[in-house]
């Protein structure tokens, strides 16, 4: 998706540890929102476990046939 997560020579941002919260699921939905067929998010729920280092991220995205498509993210980073 194309996420910044890591600043590295492909991101001057990175979103874990040096953002707020806002900012990073902001993000996370520009991103969903920017890709081919998706009109709309209808949930969306992330958490980020700073001691594990767990990242769990979930939404449905509406696509443009109207089908409601579930999406889990989990990442420990």
């Amino acid at each position: 998706f194309g996420v910044p997560y890591l600043e590295n020579d492909n991101n001057n941002i990175q979103l874990l540890g040096k953002t707020s919260k806002t900012i990073f699921d902001t993000t996370i939905k520009e991103k969903v929102l920017g890709v081919e067929g998706v009109i709309n998010i209808t949930s969306y729920r992330s958490i980020l476990d700073q001691i594990s280092g767990e990242l769990d991220i979930s939404f449905r995205a509406e696509i443009e046939s109207g089908e409601l498509i579930p999406i889990a993210i989990n990442e420990t980073l």
